[in-house]
């Protein structure tokens, strides 16, 4: 004790020597503006009574004035530690000199009120990790010391359904934030909400059912009876073909349910394996494993893919081809596949005298110069011709029928967007020639 005492008397001998020093420092300045600066630094009710005695003419002698009225006022709170004078404070000095440390302290006590009004030991570390040294350091040790045979305890029994073990403990430690978080888990449990949420983890039928079995007058029974509904209506899907209407009516009735994300999911893939099946092209079905590489139809689409090698090797010979008994040949094997269509309307274009090249004569006879028609946007085999390329780029126009519909206009898009032309949806003989530059 008497070592304590000679440590604090020297602390204090040594800061009434550095203050009286400075105050020295503040008397010794014969500029006014100077002796204010310095008392400034030293934020000391004795530097500002000293300037305005030197100077007591000075511009500078209201806001000492001030500053002592502040510095008084300050001290006061000190001694009180009060969140509503420190608040207090700021509003009357918003460019006090104590400002950063009356915000500092405000803070400190709000994070040391709500570890008080939790009353755990996790909150009271939490406060004293972010504040070492703050105001209710001390206090916060001290409480956390006595709070950990309560932490233990709550440790052990905070899973268990015994309700008589829980009351005791509850009333063990009836003085700590840990009986109410019991008495708030005991009224829990009589609603069966753990044992709800723990079906909710396992998503299994099973643990539902056990759920109504334990607590058949819970607020929980309508959701768990609707999660058993909607399990057996997933399993269900999974047993079937797993159609898109599955996949949606899924959705619809269960907006939040499970396995939304799955459901949504599949949706994309069943919309993307049934482009890939209309065009029946090798390079649809690459595009489709490419986004679903272990989807539900990647086996289906490789083995598509092998068996529509034979057909995309030929075609590549078929697509400049004008002689019409060749195309028909190919389609003898290949007229079932996304190739054998393609080869079908160039065939049906080809003989309704499209627009196509001339084979080169064979003869050194002169040959005939046919006049080609006109160039006609809306005719039915020049739509039917687009689709067909377009279909062959892997977009989606619709059914190749001939008829500019919506879907045909939105491909247009979608393509001229590609490559870079004007985005209007319109036929035209440049959209042609890039439309059969790409298939080459």
């Amino acid at each position: 004790m008497r070592n304590l005492n000679h440590t604090e008397m020297m602390k204090k001998i040594l800061s009434f020597i550095y203050f009286f020093s400075l105050i020295l420092m503040v008397a010794g300045c014969a500029n006014p503006e100077q002796s204010f600066q310095k008392a400034e630094q030293l934020r000391a009710k004795e530097a500002y009574t000293q300037f305005i005695n030197d100077f007591p003419e000075s511009k500078w002698v209201k806001k000492a004035e001030q500053r002592i009225a502040e510095i008084e006022l300050w001290q006061t709170i000190e001694a009180s530690q009060t969140l509503e004078d420190y608040e207090a404070y700021i509003t009357s000095f918003s460019d006090g000199i104590f400002h950063k440390e009356a915000q500092s302290r405000m803070l400190d006590i709000k994070k040391f009120k709500a570890a008080r009004d939790k009353d755990i030991l996790a909150h009271y570390q939490n406060y004293l990790g972010n504040y070492p040294q703050g105001l209710f350091a001390q206090e916060a040790t001290k409480r956390s010391a006595e709070l950990v045979p309560a932490d233990i305890g709550y440790q052990i029994i905070k899973s268990e359904t015994n309700t008589e073990a829980l009351k005791a403990y509850a009333k063990e430690f009836k003085d700590t934030g840990y009986s109410q978080l019991i008495k708030n888990y005991l009224q829990n449990l009589s609603t069966g909400t753990p044992a709800f949420q723990k079906a909710e983890k396992l998503r299994s039928k099973k643990a539902y059912q056990q759920f109504l079995k334990d607590f058949p007058n819970s607020k929980w029974v309508k959701k768990a009876r609707q999660r058993i509904a909607e399990l057996d209506f997933w399993d269900k899907i999974q047993l079937s073909q797993q159609t898109l209407w599955d996949y949606e009516q899924y959705l619809n009735t269960y907006s939040d349910g499970f396995f939304r994300q799955q459901a949504t999911a599949r949706i994309k893939e069943i919309k993307d394996i049934t482009v890939a099946r209309e065009t029946d092209l090798i390079k649809s079905y690459q595009r489709f494993l490419d986004k679903h590489p272990k989807g539900l139809f990647a086996s289906e689409v490789k083995k598509r893919i092998a068996e529509l090698k034979p057909a995309e090797i030929a075609y590549r010979r078929m697509k400049a081809e004008t002689n019409t008994e060749v195309l028909r040949a190919y389609l003898k094997p290949f007229r079932h596949t996304g190739y054998g269509q393609l080869v079908l309307e160039h065939l049906e274009a080809l003989e309704a005298k499209l627009p196509v090249e001339e084979p080169i004569a064979s003869s050194s006879e002169p040959t005939e110069i046919r006049q080609q028609p006109p160039f006609d946007p809306s005719s039915h085999d020049i739509i039917r011709a687009v689709q067909k390329l377009l279909t062959q780029q892997g977009l989606n126009p619709g059914p190749v029928d001939g008829r500019m519909g919506r879907k045909t206009r939105r491909a247009i898009r979608q393509f001229q967007r590609q490559v870079g032309m004007t985005v209007d949806g319109k036929i035209t003989e440049e959209l042609l020639q890039q439309l059969r530059g790409q298939a080459q």
